[in-house]
């Protein structure tokens, strides 16, 4: 049996995650959401902030924007800054309907 120095190395053990958000619709064409992520536990550890916009363009066609920005803390990586910026586009080929 060989046994290592950081026997637990992989061994993530207890970690968590608070997730926190709002989404207003504007009109039936545009919505902003927010949410901010914290996580923690053995290993990594973050705070990260989204931003983003959805937009309706036609009966068929939509378009996002999102951005996210924070840090993530790894004990063996050190500490990552992340800044994402991205753009979504949709098609829906069939309307659908529902009622209640």
């Amino acid at each position: 049996m060989i046994e290592t120095q950081h026997p637990d190395q992989l061994y993530r053990g207890r970690f968590g995650t608070l997730l926190v958000g709002s989404r207003s619709k504007l009109n039936d064409r545009v919505s902003l959401y927010e949410e901010t992520r914290r996580t923690t536990g053995y290993g990594q550890a973050g705070l990260l902030h989204a931003f983003g916009v959805d937009l309706v363009l036609t009966e068929r066609w939509s378009t996002g924007l999102k951005m996210e920005t924070g840090t993530i803390s790894d004990p063996l990586n050190g500490d990552i800054k992340r800044r994402v910026v991205a753009l979504s586009m949709g098609y829906n080929a069939t309307v659908l309907a529902s009622s209640l």
